[in-house]
């Protein structure tokens, strides 16, 4: 450590001291159990009664710029030699040991810094608790994932900009065997506590009686004969801190030696400040050890010693740090031999100084500790030309770190941001709040709910083309081939090429159908499907001066006319795959005139407009469909704003225009997307794709997913399995494809690890980890969402938003596209209808027992037969039943169930308890009444958590399989038969009372509510609270051999009346641990005060309070700590941006607060 002028206390005459420096190998327990006693003959030493013997002191100390010191000093100079040689005994020879000269007061700070501190010492349950073992230095080998408790005291010096000392003053301690003996003998007579003197005094006992003991004083009986009372230790233990938050370091200290815990000896800390801080630091500077307990009347009834008493087995606890044993923040600070395993480092300063300007945002650099520098890692808008890909699973953060980028992106960028959705959600949604917060307008905003309001394309048209100076033919082979490309994607590449002369029909049909003589610039898909019918009907190819296409078609028509028809055919049953799809149809049979709304991309690429288009909630079809026109269309636009630049004469580089595309395997396999791609940098593009996992990338076009490892320069990747290929990109000579993929399997929610390009001439950073950074203003989960006031400034600007985007550039979604002769998608695409009273005849009536005929979700490779109301699969064609064990048997049959997406496994079972009289009697729709009754299972936990699991699931996917749309749930929502309750964690809705009546469901005790049930009115809500932290207390509590938590019962009634969302008991029964999960509503200030007095009446030993986010979580807290009646509960709180995981309570009614985002981390990481 390096000095400074500056200290704390007076600088005496200098001390020796041995630096030890660890290596990669561990100090064994066999080393400190025999040094332990070379040091007791070392310091055991007889001096005169007024003369204390010499004491071992050993410093663990961190200056203010983080530098780790530890080392060994002994008060007496004379055994400085012997101390060496114990040292030496003690430590492997790959230590490094230094003699070195230090003045004395090792903590180094500003003399007027403040100060604060921590003594320990051991605590009992009774008297003379003391004497009873600790947890011995062997056990923490044995347990590998334990760390050794001097490990803890370096992590907890290692607070930023606090410069801190661990001092342990180490003497002999007389035998004490008798002391030992003493009290074995009361506990063996049962006379141990004051309590049990007196009562053997009033009431002796039967000399005669054989003796009966305790499991208490057994515990301690066993505990006394396994202590050695010959070579102990009299242990003073300290910490110290200077600086301006040495107070907080200092209180979250106090528990660093609970691992010694054992029984009913602990060793606890207490906090000092102010005037006894400053005593503290005297006390270390001077040596000065506190009174050990001997013989004396406060040793016989103190339950709380001055010092800690430690034997040659437990010693090492306080003295031992080695290599293996520090994390990677203490081994950087400590700076181990070389040879020690480190994290990922960060790149040098001076290299990321180039990721410093506003641009993508990525998120803050993580050091080798894990800690995230302040400034933000972005690529800059000269980069993001070379593409970019961000790969990170379900629940990864990825969503809303896209959000975050994107939003930066905008104002970073002078062109267009085009953002494709088809994930349903909330991206869009969040990003027009946070769009909102930032410019107070959405002016610059287009979007597109393409559920009901679909943008007004032009598919077949090249006028644009044509107006922008493009040649004819250039414009119209590439109107073909971009339709030809989502018909190949639709229809499947195997399927679609199988028939080759049927693609070609079409081809020649589209250059016929765009004739420069005979043909229109602009045509509808049904012109086309009109032109090929008369082509087939009359076996007369159309007018055209092309000969090639004349020539091919007048072939065509001379074959066999069992050929004919067949080429024919398969040609109309390609395109029917967009006719079938009534919002395909819709945007391909869209032609505007002069005065109809149309949406071009080339209106916007050099503006800073945002357009989004949502596909949430559409069939996987279409969204496949829509995403392929929007890009084929946009990559159109860019080409001819490049025509136009270069007959301008134009060389500067044109507005960056940034694309975002979620779920990017969908598309994976298009020609128009890898022709972005590798040509996309000269036409001013920056490309990012999202998706869940690599594999889903290669599967669906392995030549694309290795263009994009070795072409797309940006990587940004979070936990995800093993992925040789990924892993082996990511790969540098430090670290090999196995060390990337361990990695990435490591990597938190909302870390990614970065791979990222370099400018020209200079050197590529290695890949480092970042984290995602905070959400903008406005995102309803970050530090300020929208006030209410802003809240109905944004809805009036949504709204606006909405009129303009319809009247100019949209058209209303018109369900009629959808016709019986074609596999129209399901009515949720179309305008919701009552049943007429005439339909209530049940051989009619659409199912009301089962989703199956109505999901838009469905795993592939089986599908439902609605003939036979059943599973099958569609390689061996095997039927199953239409449940779901059916479903399971069904993907195992010819598959893998883990390879099948959650969300693909619909509800199977509905049940619908009205009648055929009553459905047709009620005012809502039969879509209507199946949303509400899968929302009733899934909030009375009826439903299978593979079908739905409202721990962590959307019920967007709820909606999906109900076949409804969101104005029919926004329908119910208005008029009171639900509850939106919004998309945090995840959007949930529950059912009121008005919507059990209007299904004919009705609470039934210990059924729906109850005693080991649930509440009365329990919302979704709160049984996702209650079910995530029921799993957390199975997991970490009953599952737990050294919890004492042996039975988790839900809603546990006490004798009062009274609830617990859940209590964690004891083998006794009695409540160790008590849970609340509290939802916020308009009662809080009175209802967070009663559930905080409940739980502290049960005298649990922990009290966990669960809630939705972190502002409830502050919400929370406040109504505790400013009551509204009666004394504080809490102490206090911390600010809203403190990360929940760093409060710390330890009151009756609360010592741990969970978000349901934390829990959900905690349980699901690894699915």
């Amino acid at each position: 450590m390096a000095s400074t002028p500056d200290l704390p206390v007076p600088v005496e005459a200098s001390r020796v001291y041995y630096e030890v420096r660890p290596s990669a190998d561990v100090v064994t327990p066999e080393a400190a159990t025999g040094q332990a006693n070379a040091l007791y003959d070392l310091l055991a030493v007889e001096t005169g009664w007024r003369t204390p013997r010499p004491a071992l002191e050993v410093v663990v100390a961190v200056d203010a710029e983080g530098d780790l010191t530890y080392a060994f000093g002994v008060t007496e100079s004379a055994l400085d030699r012997g101390l060496e040689r114990a040292l030496r005994g003690l430590f492997p020879a790959s230590y490094e040991i230094k003699r070195v000269r230090q003045p004395t007061g090792w903590l180094r700070a500003d003399a007027s810094a403040a100060l604060a501190g921590v003594t320990y010492r051991s605590r009992g349950e009774r008297a003379r608790d003391w004497q009873l073992p600790v947890r011995p230095f062997a056990s923490f080998r044995a347990h590998d994932a334990d760390p050794i408790p001097l490990a803890g005291v370096v992590e907890a010096l290692l607070t930023p900009g606090t410069p801190g000392v661990f001092q342990a003053l180490v003497r002999a301690r007389p035998e004490w065997t008798r002391d030992a003996e003493t009290r074995a003998a009361a506990l063996e007579a049962g006379r141990d506590t004051l309590v049990e003197q007196v009562l053997d005094a009033v009431w002796p006992r039967d000399p005669t009686a054989p003796p009966s003991r305790s499991l208490a004083a057994e515990e301690r009986l066993s505990g006394l004969e396994e202590r050695d009372t010959r070579v102990s230790f009299d242990v003073t233990a300290s910490l110290l801190y200077s600086g301006p938050d040495a107070e907080a370091a200092a209180r979250e200290a106090t528990g660093v030696f609970g691992c010694l815990r054992r029984g009913p000896h602990r060793i606890v800390g207490r906090e000092h400040t102010a005037e006894r801080a400053v005593r503290l630091r005297d006390a270390i500077v001077e040596r000065t050890t506190r009174r050990p307990l001997t013989g004396c009347l406060r040793a016989h009834f103190s339950r709380h010693p001055q010092c800690v008493v430690l034997d040659r087995r437990e010693l090492a606890g306080l003295l031992v740090l080695d290599g293996p044993s520090l994390t990677t923040s203490g081994g950087r600070a400590l700076n181990p031999t070389p040879g020690e395993r480190r994290k990922l480092p960060r790149p040098p300063s001076q290299q990321l100084e180039a990721y410093r300007e506003p641009g993508l945002t990525l998120g803050r650099a993580l050091d080798a500790d894990g800690h995230p520098e302040a400034d933000i890692v972005s690529l800059p808008p000269r980069l993001q030309r070379l593409h970019c890909v961000w790969i990170g699973k379900s629940g990864a953060g990825k969503t809303t770190a896209l959000t975050t980028g994107a939003l930066a992106n905008r104002a970073a960028t002078r062109g267009a941001n085009v953002i494709i959705e088809p994930k349903g959600d909330g991206m869009a949604q969040e990003y027009l709040r946070a769009h909102y917060a930032q410019h107070g307008s959405l002016a610059d905003v287009h979007y597109f709910d393409c559920r009901t309001l679909l943008p007004a394309l032009s598919i077949l048209d090249v006028r644009p083309d044509l107006e922008a100076g493009r040649e004819r033919a250039d414009a119209v082979t590439d109107r073909i081939d971009h339709t030809m490309d989502v018909l190949r994607q639709l229809v499947g590449a195997e399927q679609f090429d199988a028939a080759i002369r049927s693609p070609t029909v079409i081809r020649y049909g589209l250059r016929a159908a765009f004739d420069p003589v005979h043909g229109q610039d602009a045509y509808a898909l049904r012109d086309l499907q009109d032109l090929l019918h008369r082509l087939h009907d009359r076996a007369t190819p159309p007018p055209t001066v092309d000969p090639d296409v004349e020539r091919a078609l007048e072939e065509l028509t001379a074959t066999h006319h069992q050929t004919f028809d067949q080429v024919m055919g398969g040609a109309a049953t390609r395109l029917e795959h967009l006719s079938a799809n009534p919002r395909l149809a819709q945007v391909f049979n869209h032609t505007p005139e002069a005065d109809d709304p149309v949406f071009r991309f080339d209106d916007y690429l050099d503006t800073q407009a945002t357009i989004i288009f949502d596909l949430g909630g559409l069939r996987e079809e279409t969204k496949r469909g829509l995403s392929l026109v929007l890009l084929s269309l946009l990559w159109s636009a860019l080409k001819r704003r490049t025509q136009r630049a270069i007959e301008r004469g134009e060389s500067e580089p044109l507005p960056l225009v940034n694309l975002y595309v979620e779920e990017a395997a969908s598309i994976a396999g298009s020609t128009t997307l890898a022709s972005v791609l590798r040509e996309g940098r000269a036409f001013d593009v920056s490309v990012t794709l999202a998706t869940q996992y690599p594999s889903q990338l290669r599967s669906a076009d392995p030549d694309l997913y290795r263009e994009l490892l070795n072409d797309v320069s940006t990587l940004v990747v979070g936990n995800v399995g093993l992925d040789r290929d990924l892993a082996a990109r990511l790969a540098t000579s430090e670290e090999d494809p196995g060390d990337v993929a361990n990695r990435l399997r490591a990597l938190r929610r909302g870390e990614w690890l970065c791979s990222l390009p370099a400018g020209f001439d200079r050197t590529e950073p290695r890949p480092f980890v970042v984290r995602s950074a905070p959400l903008p203003p406005g995102h309803p989960e970050s530090a300020r969402p929208l006030t209410a006031s802003q809240e109905t400034a944004y809805r009036a600007a949504r709204a606006r938003l909405d009129a303009r985007t319809e009247t100019a550039l949209g058209q209303r979604f018109d369900a009629h596209y959808a016709t019986p002769s074609t596999t129209a998608e399901p009515a949720s695409d179309a305008d919701p209808t009552t049943i007429a009273a005439s339909e209530t005849d049940p051989a009619t009536l659409p199912r009301t027992d089962s989703l199956l005929p109505y999901t838009t979700r469905f795993p592939a490779g089986i599908e439902y037969d609605a003939d036979r109301h059943a599973i099958r699969c569609l390689r061996c064609h095997t039927t199953h039943n239409p449940r779901l064990p059916g479903v399971q048997d069904a993907i195992a049959c010819c598959g893998s169930l883990d390879a099948v997406d959650r969300d693909d496994i619909p509800v199977c079972e509905c049940h619908l308890k009205l009648t055929p009289e009553e459905i047709a009697a009620s005012e809502w729709t039969l879509p209507q009444l199946r949303f509400l009754q899968v929302v009733w299972n899934a909030q009375s936990r009826r439903l299978h958590p593979l079908e739905y699991d409202v721990r962590r699931d959307s019920m967007v996917r709820l909606r999906e399989y109900t076949d409804i749309d969101v104005a029919g749930v926004d329908e119910l929502v208005d008029a009171g038969l639900l509850t939106d309750h919004g998309r945090y964690p995840h959007q949930l809705y529950s059912l009121t009372p008005a919507g059990r009546d209007a299904i004919g469901e009705h609470n039934r005790t210990g059924i729906v509510h109850g005693d080991g049930q649930g509440d009365l009115g329990e919302t979704t809500v709160h049984v996702m609270l209650v079910d995530l932290a029921r799993d957390y207390l199975e997991r970490d509590y009953l599952e737990n051999p050294d919890s004492t938590v042996v039975r988790v019962e839900p809603y546990y009634e006490l004798a009062d009346g009274h609830r617990l969302d859940l209590a964690g008991l004891d083998a006794t029964g009695e409540i160790v641990l008590t849970v609340e999960a509290e939802r916020i509503n308009h009662d809080v200030a009175t209802a967070v005060l009663e559930d905080y007095d409940k739980m502290a009446a049960c005298h649990p030993n922990e009290s966990i309070w669960v809630v939705v986010s972190q502002p409830s979580a502050v919400r929370v807290l406040d109504a505790l700590h400013d009551p509204t009646e009666g004394d504080p509960r809490i102490t206090h709180v911390y600010s809203e941006n403190t990360p929940i995981d760093d409060y710390r309570y330890d009151t009756p009614g609360l010592t741990a607060v969970y978000t349901a985002n934390a829990l959900q981390r905690r349980l699901f990481t690894d699915d």
